[in-house]
C-alpha cells in the first residue's frame, strides 16, 4: 500500500493496483501481490497543483516492516507566469507571458482575463480566437488585453485574474490526460498615465542638418495628462556618452500646471554621424521636505537672544536638536511604470558625419 502527500494527484495506467481510499490529504492504493524475490512495474502519472510546494513524498507500507518506506519526489513546474503593463498615451495594455520550464510540451487554450471588484472597467482581448498554443522549454507564449479604463471611475488599485486551460501533449497516448485550469492573480497600482514627455533634436539656427561636432538644440515638452498632486518634477537628460555630449546642466526642477505644457531646451552636440537615438528624458517626483509645525514651534521657542540664552555660542541646548537647525532636505522619488509616457521613445535623428574638408592656398588660388 502506498500513500501520497498533500496536493498530489495520481493516475494509474494499469488495473493491477486497486484504489482503497481517497481523502483530502492522502490517497491509498493497494498494490498487487508479488512472489518472494519478484518485482512489479506499476506506471503512474503524478501531478501536483501549480501553486503547491515542489517537494512531495510517497510512503510504501509493507507487512514485514513496522515503519513505512518513504520516497521523496521533486516535481518541476511545466511553466511560470509573469505580466507586464504597456502604455500608449492614456491607453493601457496588459501582457501575460507563459515561460516554459520543461522539455515536454503542453497545450494552452481558452485564455481569459477577468476584472474583479468593479464593473466600471472592461477588457478587450486582442488574441487570436480559439488558438491552441504550445509551450515548452524552448517556446514561450504570451497573451494581451486592452484595458478599457474610465478616468472618472478608475480605482486606485485594479485587481485582475488570468485563467488558462493547459494539457500535457505526448504522442501515442494510452491514457486520456485531463485538462487542468491555471489561475494567476494580478494587482495593478499607480497605473494611470500622469505625464507625457516629447523630445526632439533640431540643428542650430540657420543650419539645415545636424552634423557631428556641431551644436544642436534638444527641445523637451512635458504635459500633465491626469490631475495629480505631484506637480513638482525633476527632469534628467540621459544621453549615450559615445554619441552625445550634453552642454550645461543635465537636470532641473520644474513646476507643472494643469492644461499647460512646460518646455525645456538644452544644447547638445552629436559626436558621431548616423541615425542616433534621441537622448532620453527621465521624470521623477521632487518632494520638498517641510518641518512639522511642532518642530518649528520648538525651534522658535528656543531661539532666544544671546543676552537671555544661557547656552554657550556654538553649542546646542538639551531641548533643542541639531536637526532643527538644518534646512529641510528635498528627496527624489521615481514614478511607477506607466505613469510617465515617453512619446519620443526609440525616435532617431539623422546626423551627418563631421566635415573633413580643408583649404590650401597655392599660388594665389584656394584649393579645397
Amino acid at each position: 500500500m502506498n500513500r501520497l502527500s498533500v496536493s498530489l494527484l495520481m493516475q494509474m495506467k494499469t488495473s493491477a493496483a486497486t484504489m482503497l481510499a481517497e481523502t483530502e490529504d492522502s490517497l491509498r492504493v493497494q498494490l498487487p501481490a508479488v512472489s518472494p524475490g519478484g518485482s512489479i512495474v506499476l506506471p503512474l502519472d503524478i501531478v501536483a497543483a501549480l501553486d503547491s510546494h515542489r517537494k512531495h513524498k510517497i510512503m510504501l507500507f509493507c507487512a514485514w516492516s513496522s515503519a513505512p518506506y518513504e520516497f521523496l519526489l521533486s516535481l518541476r513546474s511545466p511553466f511560470t507566469i509573469s505580466h507586464s503593463l504597456h502604455t500608449a498615451g492614456q491607453q493601457k495594455f496588459l501582457q501575460v507571458l507563459l515561460h516554459g520550464e520543461c522539455a515536454e510540451s503542453f497545450s494552452v487554450v481558452q485564455p481569459q482575463l477577468y476584472v474583479l471588484d468593479t464593473d466600471a472597467i472592461t477588457v478587450t482581448s486582442i488574441n487570436i480566437p480559439d488558438q491552441i498554443g504550445v509551450i515548452n522549454k524552448e517556446q514561450n507564449i504570451s497573451f494581451m488585453w486592452k484595458l478599457n479604463l474610465d478616468p472618472q471611475q478608475d480605482p486606485d488599485v485594479l485587481p485582475l485574474q488570468f485563467t488558462v486551460i493547459y494539457k500535457r501533449l505526448k504522442e501515442e497516448e494510452e491514457v486520456v490526460r485531463p485538462s487542468r485550469k491555471c489561475t494567476y492573480s494580478v494587482s495593478l497600482a499607480n497605473y494611470k498615465t500622469l505625464y507625457s514627455v516629447t523630445s526632439h533634436v533640431e540643428p542650430a539656427s540657420g543650419v539645415t542638418f545636424c552634423r557631428a561636432g556641431h551644436m544642436c538644440r534638444l527641445h523637451v515638452q512635458i504635459a500633465m495628462m491626469f490631475t495629480t498632486t505631484d506637480v513638482s518634477l525633476m527632469y534628467e537628460v540621459i544621453a549615450d556618452q559615445p554619441m552625445w555630449a550634453v552642454c550645461g546642466r543635465t537636470a532641473g526642477i520644474i513646476m507643472v500646471k494643469e492644461d499647460s505644457v512646460n518646455q525645456v531646451s538644452l544644447d547638445v552636440m552629436p559626436l558621431v554621424g548616423g541615425y542616433l537615438p534621441v537622448p532620453e528624458v527621465k521624470l521623477s517626483k521632487y518632494i520638498r521636505e517641510e518641518r512639522r509645525d511642532s518642530e518649528t514651534e520648538n525651534s522658535e521657542q528656543h531661539d532666544l537672544p544671546p543676552a537671555q540664552s544661557s547656552t554657550p555660542r556654538g553649542a546646542f541646548s538639551g531641548k533643542q536638536s541639531p536637526a532643527h537647525c538644518l534646512p529641510p532636505v528635498p528627496r527624489q522619488e521615481s514614478f511607477s511604470k506607466g505613469q510617465v509616457y515617453n512619446k519620443s521613445q526609440a525616435m532617431q535623428v539623422h546626423v551627418l558625419p563631421a566635415s573633413n574638408t580643408s583649404s590650401l592656398e597655392l599660388g594665389g588660388h584656394v584649393v579645397v
